[in-house]
């Protein structure tokens, strides 16, 4: 389950404030996943619908999606989810045209101004590469979080490696002849630290100030190293079937260490610049940087979300959807846990 994190009471859970125990996964109240970092609580970005559109029934869904009442699974708490966090927020959508949503993302507030975040794409059609999306995302999170006196550039090369190793412990579990495998990207942020972003694959980051953007990872593809070593113009390799092929991946598979690539910025907090990272199902359907600037005008972070995904899906939608954006200034804003699921 993709898990956004909020600040709360270790003792209850941050979606309806039910008490819950130091080792529950779940909330026994409203079904919402718990996944403690230790003072930190995390709850899913997704709470399942109030209503079964099969039988009507109102007790709720147990994790998996099957209504209490009937056991008709009315929607995966995967397919569509939402959080916002005021100075962060996010949506992933499963799209409509794939079976599940094996994209992930994890967000969470600093004490004192900041905060963490990671989006993986688990690779398609491979057995658990959703619960390795999850993996990577949670367990980079929790690296991120985790008190230290590394530097954010040492941290995130730890939540990469950390990550890694969480997906590689699902291989002896899965069927098939591929090993669960995702994308990673995460960002560390704090006005005093700066930006500090890590990847291993095509997911994306930009940097929206005002009107303008700027992309500012590169994809770890095949169409994009063909490009730069000079085999293919740009053109040419997005014509090409071979063009999204990643290159690198974290997985038992991966061949290569999990060193991810590395990208610092000083930002100046007083500028209000904003921070979207994005998976390539959302990216894909971009014309240039500067659209992304577009969908987040009106400064609302969650509606921004949607209206990028809501962009992706309307022009085909033919993978996974996720969107993640969080203002990189100093204010320190009171978290709003509000989530929700809107099934496909």
């Amino acid at each position: 389950m993709v898990t956004s994190a909020v600040s709360v009471t270790a003792a209850s859970c941050a979606s309806c404030g039910e008490a819950v125990g130091s080792t529950d996964r779940f909330c026994e109240r409203c079904g919402a996943m718990l996944s403690p970092f230790g003072s930190t609580v995390t709850v899913t970005g997704a709470v399942p619908p109030s209503t079964c559109p099969s039988c009507g029934g109102t007790d709720g869904v147990d994790p998996d999606g099957f209504c209490l009442t009937c056991g008709v699974r009315s929607v995966r708490p995967r397919d569509r989810m939402e959080c916002d966090l005021g100075v962060l927020a996010a949506v992933s959508d499963k799209g409509p045209h794939k079976a599940r949503n094996e994209d992930s993302f994890a967000v969470a507030r600093l004490d004192g101004g900041g905060f963490v975040l990671s989006v993986c794409d688990g690779v398609s059609n491979i057995a658990r590469s959703d619960e390795a999306s999850q993996a990577a995302c949670d367990t980079a999170l929790a690296t991120l979080m985790a008190p230290s006196e590394a530097g954010p550039s040492e941290m995130m090369v730890r939540a990469a490696s950390a990550a890694s190793a969480a997906v590689v412990s699902l291989a002896p579990g899965a069927t098939g002849a591929e090993p669960p495998s995702c994308t990673f990207l995460a960002a560390h942020w704090r006005a005093s630290e700066g930006l500090t972003i890590g990847w291993l694959g095509d997911c994306r980051a930009y940097l929206v100030d005002g009107s303008s953007a700027r992309q500012l990872t590169t994809d770890h593809s095949w169409g994009t190293e063909e490009v730069r070593a000079g085999r293919m113009s740009q053109q040419q390799a997005d014509a090409d079937v071979r063009s999204h092929a990643i290159t690198r991946w974290l997985g038992a598979d991966a061949g290569l260490e999990p060193v991810p690539d590395l990208v610092g910025e000083m930002v100046d907090p007083r500028a209000r610049s904003l921070l979207v990272a994005v998976s390539d199902g959302a990216w894909n359907y971009l014309t240039s940087a500067a659209e992304v600037a577009g969908f987040f005008a009106d400064g609302n972070l969650a509606e921004g979300a949607r209206r990028f995904t809501a962009h992706a899906i309307a022009r085909g939608g033919h993978d996974n959807i996720t969107v993640v954006a969080g203002w990189l200034d100093g204010v320190t804003a009171s978290p709003n846990p509000s989530s929700s699921t809107e099934p496909l």
